[in-house]
């Protein structure tokens, strides 16, 4: 209230009923983004620079993911499909599904979330449907027990992930936040399923 803002920006998903009242009554203009696609980013940015009054900052940085996005989908995207598990946590199993943006990663580098067909953004999972989904590669977001957690997989030792040793943990913490740094964690994604499938479709019988 001190700073008197002009607008306040919020994450639809992250911001309670309570907090947007709270705002209203106020009378602070309330913009709630919620990005769901690779492509409400650029258009995220141009929305805000345009009521920030920073319209040509916006654009520049709306094209520059446009054309980071575009190279990973060109040397990325039509490779040899992989079936993905992505973990958020442990206890309980949580994973994404397929209107989660991290769903939209996977695909981006040629991979298939094993679970695309759950309409919840983070559903809990049980083990032996991820084990039903014989998932190729299994990703983890770093977060405090992720490595333990990886390392649980170990002991199904016939799953094709833990056979050709594609466990890999990536950056959570940028992959779970529809911002310009989300790039950052796909090319790493990218990345990872580019090794997988060269331990996988070169490996000897």
């Amino acid at each position: 209230m001190a700073l008197k803002p002009d607008l306040v920006i919020g994450w639809a998903s992250g911001t309670s009923p309570s907090e947007r009242d709270a705002l209203k009554r106020l009378g602070f203009p309330l913009l709630l983004l919620a990005p769901r696609k690779l492509t409400d980013i650029p258009r995220a940015l141009n929305l805000i620079g345009k009521l920030a009054g920073t319209t040509p900052v916006a654009q520049r940085a709306a094209q520059a993911f446009i054309e980071a996005r575009d190279r990973l989908q060109s040397a990325y995207a039509r490779r040899r499909p992989l079936r993905v598990f992505y973990e958020l946590s442990d206890s309980p199993l949580y994973t994404v599904g397929g209107p989660q943006i991290i769903s939209q990663v996977i695909r981006l580098c040629g991979g298939r979330n094993v679970f695309s067909e759950l309409g919840k953004l983070a559903p809990v999972v049980t083990r032996a449907a991820v084990l039903a989904r014989k998932p190729q590669v299994i990703l983890i977001g770093s977060y405090r027990g992720a490595a333990s957690a990886l390392g649980a997989w170990k002991r199904w030792s016939w799953l094709s992930a833990v056979k050709h040793h594609n466990l890999f943990i990536v950056p959570g913490d940028i992959l779970g936040r529809a911002t310009p740094r989300l790039l950052t964690g796909a090319a790493r994604v990218c990345r990872d399923l580019a090794l997988a499938r060269k331990r996988i479709y070169t490996s000897k019988p």
